[in-house]
């Protein structure tokens, strides 16, 4: 006992008869002390000045996250950059309708520094800007009329080619229609070919969402938040207090619901005087009117509950217009995929292109589509048993103030693999035609540049195998990683911040900037193919200076620029593309053996054990560049 407590500290005795005993020095070495210092040496400055396009002036470069890889090494080498000019199908449609206006445009192209043109030859619409035996011409689109049986892309490669530049075409894989055309074309109303065709959409899947009695009898609520039904058949459901109807609603019935789906009170004609129904904080305000107002009188005593009921519901793309733009397919079915299929050998025989690349439609619907029975029975021959479809991918669930999560079911992984091997497959088909007909032809894809949000809309554009810390990244998804099959990817960094140290500065999370999109485009391709940074002109038509800046930042992290689009290009841009692009700079396309270099010296230092740089995750955001 003594010595236990002598080891907390000293310990005196008075008149004590205890003989100290004679010390002995032990034999033993003392043992390091694991709490000792620990000597650092300083690092250096991170973040430096940086001139990657001289005539636009410094950026200041964060270190850390620096865009040095073996293909950045080796473009730099062999004097590569690609320097990208969108040319959006619809929006510059009276730029490109005429054979002088195509040739002004190309040579102002070339002599502004450009060595690359990317022509979007089927747009979100379904149709295509040159005559097609697979689709419609597009030949108008507001007040710009494209002549019909007239050529811009026969026109455009004899440009290209005459000017020395490089030109891609862009194809909207798996959409086939606009949700909101301007009020000239097809009076205003969603239009397309895939309208035509609805067991070709996609069929998204839904919560349905009813009430539930504690005694039994259910009721239908709307699909919609904050907005008052049209009629009996549903119950309404309102979150914010600044949506409610103003006046009395005679014969309405009104509830409120507290966290835990628990009545508060009733309301007779929705409130009425000094008795205004006020929502709870995480709650809800129910109202119906006719049948929906007596299920709600009968069924919403205070204190008990009344909870929501969530059952699937599969609905066509075509039938849900305020959802997205494009109107999008099902990327299982066989059709869908063989008119693409039919639309890239036609290009590739008939055009002397340079490059076939996929928008940013090169993907499913979203997280709640592709859910059809052809998918279904797709899904299980993959993981090789009939599965509970779709719960055993997920269910919705449903808050008290109709905020709706999901339950990952026991097939969720199966199910994300699955849908990146779908895209992933489609690509390698696409690349056996290219290759088929004329090997010399480039394939590329653009997407948003947030990797973290892909596996939403379940795109994998990483290389292989790839791993980093992102959470959807299982071994099988990995796996189906598409990047290999590329020549390049373009991704879009649409921010208005060019750098991570111009970010800070104005206190913007620092992921929201080109640097650190394009650092993580570089890193997750681990150089598979060619990386190119998107930016947007629309950020910046009055600030060239600013243009300038972003432009630099895509070409410090990644292998080249995009700029989108012709559209958003007035006279102070163009001159400040001039003064970026100083310094000519090679196409991908004029050197092909390089990507070639990048890939075997990449396999060589994977051969020697040398580990692939970490990627640095700093969130951007899922909505850019789609």
């Amino acid at each position: 006992m003594l010595a236990e407590l002598a080891l907390l500290g000293s310990i005196h005795f008075s008149k004590s008869k205890i003989k100290p005993k004679p010390q002995v020095q032990s034999s033993r070495s003392v043992a390091p002390n694991p709490y000792g210092q620990l000597t650092l040496k300083a690092p250096g400055p991170r973040f430096v000045d940086s001139t990657p396009l001289p005539g636009a002036g410094s950026i200041v470069l964060d270190q850390f996250l620096d865009g040095s890889s073996i293909a950045s090494s080796i473009a730099r080498n062999r004097n590569i950059q690609e320097r990208m000019l969108w040319i959006d199908g619809t929006a510059n449609l009276d730029q490109i309708n005429t054979q002088p206006k195509i040739l002004a445009l190309m040579q102002k192209v070339k002599d502004t520094g450009f060595n690359t043109v990317v022509l979007d030859v089927k747009p979100i619409c379904g149709y295509t800007l040159y005559p097609s035996q697979y689709a419609q011409q597009l030949t108008e689109w507001r007040g710009q009329t494209m002549p019909q049986g007239f050529d811009p892309l026969a026109v455009m490669c004899q440009a290209a080619k005459a000017d020395g530049l490089s030109l891609i075409v862009s194809l909207n894989a798996f959409s086939e229609g606009h949700n909101e055309p301007p009020p000239d074309v097809n009076g205003g109303k969603p239009m397309g070919p895939g309208f035509l065709t609805p067991d070709e959409q996609t069929t998204l899947y839904e919560p349905k969402i009813t009430l539930k009695s504690p005694l039994g009898p259910t009721f239908p609520t709307m699909s919609r938040v904050n907005v008052m039904p049209a009629d009996a058949s549903e119950i309404g459901v309102f979150t914010d207090q600044s949506k409610l109807p103003t006046l009395p609603i005679q014969g309405a019935f009104a509830v409120t619901l507290a966290p835990g789906h628990r009545v508060v009170d009733g309301f007779e004609n929705g409130g009425l005087g000094s008795n205004v129904p006020t929502i709870p904080d995480g709650g809800a305000l129910l109202i119906g009117i006719g049948t929906a107002a007596d299920f709600l009188r009968q069924n919403s005593l205070p204190g008990q509950r009344l909870d929501y009921e969530v059952a699937p519901h599969l609905v066509l793309s075509g039938t849900r217009p305020k959802r997205e733009i494009p109107l999008m397919m099902n990327p299982n079915d066989p059709r869908v995929q063989a008119h693409i299929f039919d639309i890239v050998r036609e290009i590739a025989t008939k055009y002397p292109v340079n490059g076939i690349m996929f928008d940013d439609r090169l993907r499913y619907a979203g997280l709640d589509g592709d859910f059809s029975d052809l998918t279904r029975q797709q899904f299980e021959k993959f993981v090789g048993h009939s599965v509970h479809w779709p719960a055993s991918v997920y269910r919705y669930t449903v808050t008290t103030d109709f905020k709706r999560g999901i339950s990952p079911g026991q097939n969720w992984d199966a199910y994300m693999s699955f849908r990146a091997l779908t895209i992933r497959n489609f690509l390698a088909s696409v690349r056996q035609i290219i290759q088929s007909i004329n090997p010399k032809i480039e394939l590329g894809a653009y997407t948003g540049s947030w990797y973290g949000a892909y596996s939403t809309w379940g795109s994998n554009w990483a290389a292989p195998g790839f791993q980093g810390g992102f959470w959807d990244l299982t071994p099988s998804y990995s796996q189906a990683g598409f990047a290999r099959l590329l020549d390049f990817l373009v991704t879009g960094c649409y921010y208005h911040m060019s750098t991570v140290h111009a970010a800070m500065a104005e206190d913007v999370s620092p992921g929201y900037s080109v640097e650190a999109a394009g650092a993580l485009t570089n890193r997750v391709v681990r150089d598979q193919c060619w990386t190119v940074g998107g930016i947007s002109a629309q950020f910046f038509q009055s600030n060239p200076s600013g243009l300038g800046a972003v432009m630099s930042a895509a070409c410090a992290t990644t292998q080249g620029v995009m700029v989108f689009d012709l559209s958003y290009l007035n006279d102070d841009l163009w001159a400040a593309l001039k003064r970026a692009f100083l310094v000519n700079k090679l196409a991908f396309s004029s050197d092909p053996q390089a990507l070639k270099i990048v890939r075997e010296q990449k396999q060589a230092m994977y051969a020697h054990g040398d580990r692939a740089r970490p990627v640095i995750i700093l969130p951007g955001s899922g909505n850019v560049g789609q």
